[in-house]
């Protein structure tokens, strides 16, 4: 889509349907964390599914989804701390966790070929 010709902007039309689709594989994650009892599965399912897209933006060189990686991360963050709080596991471990995952997720992407 963003080398499409008969577009007049096709590099705003491929980061517009890139931001989109990240929004449709992520927004019904985080809908169902607030829904469901095991709502710490959907918390982690959004958090792997966030870096997911921040991997395939860095990967493709697409701002728009690495940006919308990010934020979505954020809110797993909060998230995972909201359901530890409400379920009784220390709010220490869960941060433990997503800070883990993430320096592993950074690491991977520092030590891949350029």
């Amino acid at each position: 889509l963003p080398y499409d010709v008969r577009l007049k902007r096709p590099e705003a039309a491929g980061q517009i349907c890139a931001i989109l689709g990240a929004l449709v594989l992520l927004i019904p994650t985080l809908s169902q964390s607030f829904l469901n009892d095991n709502a710490w599965i959907y918390a982690f399912l959004l958090t792997a599914e966030s870096i997911i897209i921040i991997i395939v933006g860095v990967g493709t060189r697409t701002r728009a989804l690495l940006l919308t990686g990010i934020g979505f991360v954020g809110l797993a963050a909060i998230r995972g701390g909201i359901v530890a709080v409400n379920s009784g596991i220390p709010v220490a471990l869960v941060i433990a966790a997503y800070a883990a995952i993430l320096l592993g997720a950074a690491t991977w992407l520092s030590l891949r070929p350029r």
